[in-house]
């Protein structure tokens, strides 16, 4: 308990956050990606997780070039954190990336990408 109290603060800080943050973006998601490729019959789980991935490489590629103002808002790196964590919670079409696809990506897409 002490530990998590210590990883939490550490979190909170800043401390570990960016890297904390990128763990939880990439590692579970790369465990389940890997996982609906090995699921030969069932399409949707693929389609998730490319939604998943397409939504965190956008919001990776954003807080790369904004990350000079971004690291100056108070407990930001919680904020992404959190943020990492509902992208890809299991709440079928509540889930985070699915959200920011339908109501942000595919309204673009249909006005500049055909």
């Amino acid at each position: 308990m002490l530990c998590v109290l210590w990883l939490l603060k550490l979190c909170l800080t800043g401390e570990i956050g960016p890297m904390l943050a990128t763990l939880v973006g990439t590692v579970y998601p790369c465990f389940r990606s890997i996982k609906a490729l090995k699921t030969a019959k069932e399409i949707e789980d693929d389609k998730v997780w490319l939604t998943y991935w397409v939504v965190y490489g956008v919001s990776t590629t954003l807080d790369l070039y904004l990350h000079c103002i971004l690291k100056i808002i108070p407990f930001y790196f919680t904020a992404k954190l959190l943020f990492y964590l509902w992208l890809q919670l299991p709440l079928g079409p509540l889930m985070g990336a699915g959200i920011i696809y339908r109501f942000i990506f595919k309204p673009i897409y249909n006005i500049f990408g055909r």
